[in-house]
């Protein structure tokens, strides 16, 4: 890349693989720091020295511009350092909050501090950034954790000329968690004086909402895909933030997550028994016929990325098929599922799904008119029936995908 296109990007995220990681936030945040880095642009990263990270297993270094700094948050004055990072396991340079007065505990989330925790990785961000005399191009934050940071380079920091050009960007990957804390907190995070740049239907109900700050502040929101762009604007996905979402619509943009092909590749994956590639897929089957023996299974339970509607409905209905009289597996293909059993235990597979069928009728009788399940068991009968009464493969309908259940030694 170009110099003159190359831009100076600080990433501050709660967590990060390989150090921390709970959910795929430190995924992207990774992926994000290498991609960043491959591309030219200049990167800090910084996110928490968590008490589970084992800075022995590290080449950590100290930074002399990032030593013995201190923060008002929480009512009392904070000390912490921050320090350079490097591994093996990740070759780009890292640098990790280290406070053990606020992350000493033994879970990365919740506790009564959690929000001094995180007011303190904000605010840390752009103090690193000051005392680096590094001025971003982006500063680039995630989730509810550092939301606060575009409100906080308006307020607190708004008279560092450092930052002058700097433009927010928030990345929503959960907007179910957002950070929400009584408005007693506003002395803990530093805003007590900048109430009017919250929102105020949150403070006339006593509440500080981390994420929808960020939201109204941050000159541009990335969400994880654009169908989840689009969903977040309705109440149904919004969780609450649908009309600051629909505010800021114009700014909201979605880009769909990509997958590392090298971490995750089943050629060469070493934590799968068989490998396998897109044009020898034997190992797959190998691979299920492992889990089921790990796990102390008969048969290979059903695997889908079908809506849980169709996971809930057919865990249940096949749950009175004996594990010892099928193996059975789930094969999804152009958005059809199907069922395909053993036939050396056909005659005992026969016998238990007439069983299952009277079941399954007696239950529908018990079921009102309205009930939402009633009309798929009701087609899961009718399958059912047409199974037995007729051999070889009958469709019906989970969810809105067809289902076939392949019972044709049964005819």
């Amino acid at each position: 890349m170009p110099k003159d296109s190359a831009l100076k990007i600080c990433l501050a995220t709660s967590e990060m693989a390989p150090y921390a990681k709970s959910g795929g936030l430190a995924d992207v945040s990774s992926a994000l720091a290498q991609y960043f880095t491959r591309q030219g642009h200049d990167l800090r990263l910084l996110m928490p020295m968590y008490a589970a990270i084992d800075e022995s297993s590290l080449d950590v270094s100290i930074v002399p511009e990032l030593q013995d700094m201190e923060i008002q948050v929480g009512g009392q004055a904070v000390s912490y350092d921050i320090v350079s990072v490097k591994s093996e396991a990740f070759e780009l340079e890292v640098y990790m909050l280290r406070c053990p007065d606020l992350f000493h505990g033994p879970y990365m989330y919740g506790g009564y501090d959690e929000h001094v925790r995180f007011a303190l990785l904000s605010r840390a961000s752009i103090e690193m950034c000051q005392r680096l005399e590094f001025a971003p191009d982006i500063f680039h934050v995630h989730d509810w954790h550092t939301a606060m940071v575009p409100l906080y380079l308006k307020t607190l920091y708004a008279w560092d000329k450092l930052f002058a050009k700097t433009k927010t960007v928030l990345t929503i990957h959960n907007i179910g968690y957002q950070g929400v804390f009584g408005n007693h907190v506003l002395g803990d995070i530093g805003l007590e004086s900048s109430t009017e740049q919250l929102e105020p239907e949150d403070l006339y109900y006593g509440r500080v909402n981390f994420m929808k700050t960020g939201v109204i502040h941050a000159d541009l929101l990335t969400t994880v895909s654009p169908t989840y762009a689009r969903e977040i604007l309705e109440p149904e996905y919004g969780m609450g933030l649908e009309q600051q979402l629909r505010n800021r619509h114009g700014a909201l943009v979605g880009i769909l997550n990509g997958v590392d092909y090298e971490e995750w590749n089943p050629e060469s994956d070493p934590h799968i028994p068989h490998n396998f590639t897109a044009g020898k897929l034997a190992g797959k089957e190998e691979n299920k016929k492992a889990l089921a023996e790990e796990m102390g299974l008969s048969w290979y339970g059903i695997v889908s990325d079908a809506q849980e509607s169709i996971r809930t409905a057919v865990s249940k209905e096949l749950a009175g098929v004996p594990h010892q009289a099928c193996q059975s597996h789930c094969l999804r293909k152009a958005g059809e599922l199907t069922f395909q059993t053993d036939r050396n235990m056909k005659k005992r597979l026969k016998a238990s799904f007439r069983q299952r069928l009277k079941r399954v009728e007696r239950r529908i009788e018990r079921l009102t008119e309205v009930d939402p399940f009633r009309p798929v068991l009701a087609d899961y009968a009718d399958a059912m029936r047409a199974t037995l009464l007729e051999g070889g493969v009958a469709p019906f309908q989970l969810g809105g995908v067809r289902v076939f259940d392949d019972l044709s030694a049964l005819a």
